[in-house]
């Protein structure tokens, strides 16, 4: 079992690594041209509701073929004001 994660917000970054079957971190030897096609596509264009459609089409891709099969997600906590946080550490 691997760990799969990214640190930034964009879907980009935890699709690219099935692009290839070739690529160092897709140990599956995964490769579809349609999905190649759709994360060019999510490449090359300036519209963000665009590029979030192809993202979306090629996640979907991704579950129907399933390569990889997500067992788990890590959600994030974020503190809404860091003062109330502040008011803890002086009690």
């Amino acid at each position: 079992m691997a760990s799969w994660f990214t640190w930034l917000k964009d879907p980009i970054f935890t699709l690219q690594f099935l692009k290839y079957k070739n690529m160092g971190l897709n140990g599956t030897a995964w490769e579809h041209p349609e999905y190649t096609r759709l994360l060019d596509l999510s490449d090359s264009t300036r519209d963000m509701l665009q590029r979030r459609e192809y993202l979306k089409q090629a996640e979907a891709l991704v579950m129907n073929e399933l390569p990889v099969i997500p067992v788990f997600y890590q959600e994030d906590g974020y503190a809404k004001a860091l003062a109330s946080l502040a008011r803890w550490s002086h009690q």
